[in-house]
């Protein structure tokens, strides 16, 4: 019962990856509101690749070509989540109005 959840943990894991990986690629040509939204749920991605690689630690029929795996999975999309966060903060700098750009006359 237990290796059945941690299997349907890590295949939960490698969706939420590659629907990550996707809709980081896809977000390029989209706007601020839109790479907000996919940070928060990269984030909380994020959240759910730990619990499920704690979960995997602690288990006792642990395998550690298991837990490689589970450390390559938090680091990619570790790379995801640094990735949109440098996008949303060059958005939001090339969106963000200078008094420059006013005159005062």
């Amino acid at each position: 019962m237990q290796t059945t959840v941690i299997y349907f943990g890590l295949a939960i894991n490698w969706l939420l990856l590659i629907v990550s990986v996707l809709l980081a690629m896809f977000s390029k040509f989209k706007h601020t509101q839109f790479k907000q939204g996919l940070y928060r749920f990269l984030n909380m991605a994020l959240i759910v690749h730990i619990v499920i690689a704690v979960m995997l630690v602690f288990s006792s029929t642990t395998i550690s070509g298991l837990i490689t795996l589970s450390w390559l999975v938090i680091s990619l999309q570790l790379v995801c989540n640094i990735i949109c966060y440098k996008s949303v903060k060059r958005r939001q700098a090339r969106v963000k109005s200078s008094l420059d750009h006013f005159s005062m006359d």
